[in-house]
């Protein structure tokens, strides 16, 4: 799957399939060699534009972070249809990644980003530098599987609600499968603890950027 990639201005650019299909996208900060730049998946029901209305975005370009926000497949700005194969969703991110020529970075994910992120990780984990989760989904098919990885070695942290059930499996697998991780839970916070208290998501995020990385 390939991309060919296209600016409208400098907050917003657009990547467009060769099938026409154009993922759009929000950018922030400066390209760094000392730092990895950031990629940014939304949760169902969202677009790019809810991490701006969190203030993640601007958090991270302050912290010196390059940061890209896409709007997946069917959300948002960006047309098609859901991808319903992992597969699927691995090649888009892979497409994207080459369009807006980056090479590593970190990943941070809510929700339904999740799985998109999770197999992208398990197929290319020498290309994912960290990973942030918050409420994440993603590893309930194939998290037992990747508990038998040794690759799996990159700082991730994960944000949980204390009201969603923070000692479910769910939430645990990620430290089986990611040995590097750790679990910051928001006590009074729901599935969407991000979106609760984002001032206190945006400085966990932030803290593990610059000390994790």
């Amino acid at each position: 799957m390939s991309l060919l990639n296209s600016r409208e201005q400098a907050a917003d650019a657009s990547a467009t399939y060769v099938d026409t299909l154009a993922a759009h996208y929000k950018e922030a900060g400066a390209k760094k060699d000392a730092k990895p730049p950031v990629l940014v998946l939304h949760a169902g029901h969202y677009s790019s534009e809810k991490w701006q209305e969190t203030g993640t975005i601007d958090a991270l370009t302050q912290a010196g972070a390059y940061v890209v926000a896409v709007d997946l497949p069917s959300y948002g700005k960006t047309g098609g249809e859901k991808l319903f194969n992992a597969e699927d969703r691995v090649k888009f991110l892979q497409a994207f990644l080459a369009a807006v020529k980056l090479e590593k970075v970190l990943i941070m994910s809510a929700g339904y980003g999740g799985i998109f992120a999770v197999p992208f990780i398990a197929s290319y984990p020498d290309r994912v530098v960290g990973y942030i989760t918050a409420s994440g989904i993603g590893l309930e098919e194939a998290g037992h599987e990747l508990v038998e990885r040794t690759d799996l070695t990159m700082p991730v942290l994960v944000v949980w609600g204390g009201n969603n059930f923070p000692q479910s499996t769910a939430a645990k697998i990620y430290s089986w499968v990611f040995p590097n991780s750790e679990l910051t839970i928001f006590e009074n916070g729901g599935i969407n603890c991000y979106l609760e208290e984002p001032e206190k998501f945006n400085d966990v995020v932030v803290n593990f950027y610059q000390s994790r990385l």
